[in-house]
């Protein structure tokens, strides 16, 4: 599975935007495994195993305006997880 977050900002300060994008990062994965625990522990889930290992990536790219003018900066948070169901 994945699963994309994207965060735009007005500001050249790409410095900020990726430590925001990278704590960002860490409560999305956080939150990710909490679910399939959960969904183990608390449901009757088709889930067979919870989610152990999560990879992704973070991207940006610059907001231009109409003149291509750098007005901003687009980061996007990627996280990939496999889910494993009970046969």
């Amino acid at each position: 599975m994945k699963v994309e977050f994207t965060i735009k900002a007005n500001t050249d300060e790409l410095d900020m935007l990726y430590q925001v994008a990278s704590e960002f990062e860490t409560m999305i994965n956080e939150e990710i495994k909490e679910w399939s625990n959960n969904m183990i522990t608390n449901y009757n889930s088709l889930l067979k195993e919870p989610i152990t290992e999560i990879s992704g990536r973070i991207d940006w790219q610059n907001i231009p305006n109409a003149a291509r003018q750098v007005i901003g900066k687009k980061i996007t948070v990627i996280r990939e997880f496999d889910l494993v169901y009970a046969a």
